[in-house]
């Protein structure tokens, strides 16, 4: 089966799919021939996104042009069966402002239940969690699978 807009549409909507997952470059093609041809998704409720980065840009279309398909950024690995941290809109966030919420929605999120996870330096010392410090991601949880490193 072709991966395109065209198809991906027409499969979330023969199937009638409440949630999907997807890379952003699916979701773009999608979003694009959607738009091309004024096309809404009668089904869709949550959208799931991950693989990479996500333009903000793209969440703001989700949410402003398709409220019914809420949108998450959500990280993970093979090896953590997959799932790694989600976003999630807090109760205590101000659901009145959108550009703040953007802000959140374009961000990874937080680990989920059993998922334990830490930045430490070349040292293994913990670093901290800033958004800017840089350092090696250790995660551990009853799904995440145990890799040994030789050498």
């Amino acid at each position: 089966m072709k991966l395109d807009g065209v198809r991906v549409y027409e499969l979330l909507e023969a199937e009638k799919v409440t949630m999907t997952a997807a890379v952003p470059t699916i979701w773009l093609m999608l979003l694009a021939h959607m738009e091309a041809n004024n096309l809404k998704l009668s089904t869709l409720r949550r959208v799931l996104i991950g693989g990479s980065a996500c333009p903000r840009a793209m969440i703001e279309k989700f949410e402003k042009n398709y409220p019914a398909s809420r949108s998450r950024m959500a990280w993970g690995m093979t090896e953590m069966n997959p799932v790694g941290s989600i976003c999630a809109i807090k109760p205590d966030y101000d659901a009145n402002d959108f550009e703040k919420i953007l802000d959140v929605k374009a961000k990874q999120g937080a680990a989920p239940f059993t998922v334990e996870m830490k930045i430490v330096d070349d040292k293994d010392n913990e670093i901290a969690w800033d958004g800017k410090t840089f350092g090696r991601l250790k995660v551990k949880g009853v799904a995440v699978a145990e890799i040994l490193l030789q050498g």
